[in-house]
């Protein structure tokens, strides 16, 4: 089925951040929680009375520590300097961190929004992945195997010649550590005979490992093809690609339980008073499969009656 190249541009370029990006994220540092900002000062002064100390430049846990026995401060940056909070331009070049007392709620770019949403903020990194990807189905179908071919194209809309080895060294260098590559998408399906109906099973466990395990999977549990659909559907729109370091990539330590809130979820097209090409046709359906829509109602006629 024709899916149309421009739907994968804006998801790739719309939904999805940039790894090179001034992206916030969460960490924990001596049992405390941190904004982080990479390669942005955020618009706060330094402390006066705690000038840039060259001997803990990049060194986080003492600024940490530092900032910790300071009333005033409220974070730190890479260089250094404490945070005061006031508002005159600081220097976009380096990181800064921002305490933060209450745990953020859990968001991702995606559509529908999931039922629920598990995230370590303090291992909420990028992952690189390493393309061509494997999937792996432990009962495999036909079904799944179609699928697999369709979203490969969905989930990599810039080719799947990528070994991550330039994204690899950037996340090395950014976040001082070296994070697993991932290199397979597990798929488990309960019974993958399940007839498409009404009221079907379409729930869904999507599991993202975290930047600290071995793990090198990206792991999918579902009990019908249609949840294991639906759940590929949304890590498609977690990968993003970095075009300055030619690396797809998706954020570590994210679960995601998800099902249908409503049964029936439609949508009707009308080519009885207006005239749709079959194409056009065929571009709706693929469309509704990225809002997770299950029902596609056609306006053919408008006769009383017809014969077939």
């Amino acid at each position: 089925m024709y899916i149309p190249k421009i739907i994968y541009l804006s998801i790739s370029l719309f939904l999805l951040p940039s790894l090179c990006s001034s992206l916030t994220t969460y960490k924990s540092i001596q049992g405390r929680l941190y904004l982080y900002y990479p390669n942005s000062d955020v618009n706060l002064d330094n402390e006066t009375i705690f000038p840039e100390v060259p001997n803990l430049k990049n060194n986080i846990s003492a600024l940490a520590s530092l900032c910790d026995i300071t009333p005033t401060c409220i974070g730190f940056n890479t260089n250094g300097w404490l945070k005061n909070g006031s508002t005159s331009l600081g220097p976009n070049i380096v990181d800064v961190y921002l305490i933060t007392d209450t745990p953020p709620l859990p968001y991702l770019n995606v559509w529908p929004y999931p039922t629920s949403v598990t995230i370590n903020y303090a291992d909420n990194i990028p992952l690189i992945i390493s393309t061509p990807i494997q999937f792996i189905a432990t009962n495999p179908s036909v079904d799944l195997t179609n699928a697999f071919q369709r979203f490969t194209s969905l989930m990599f809309p810039h080719g799947t010649n990528y070994n991550g080895n330039k994204g690899i060294e950037y996340v090395k260098n950014k976040y001082s550590t070296s994070v697993p590559v991932l290199s397979s998408i597990t798929v488990t399906v309960t019974d993958v005979n399940i007839p498409l109906q009404l009221g079907v099973d379409e729930s869904y466990t999507l599991s993202i490992p975290s930047s600290s395990s071995s793990s090198t999977t990206i792991t999918i549990t579902a009990n019908t093809v249609y949840g294991a659909y639906h759940g590929l559907q949304t890590l498609s729109q977690l990968i993003a690609f970095d075009f300055s370091q030619k690396t797809y990539w998706v954020n570590s330590s994210i679960t995601i339980d998800d099902s249908p809130k409503f049964a029936w979820r439609g949508l009707m097209i009308d080519p009885a008073r207006r005239y749709l090409p079959v194409s056009y046709i065929y571009t709706t359906i693929d469309s509704m499969t990225y809002a997770k829509l299950n029902l596609l109602h056609i306006h053919i006629v408008d006769c009383d009656s017809w014969p077939i």
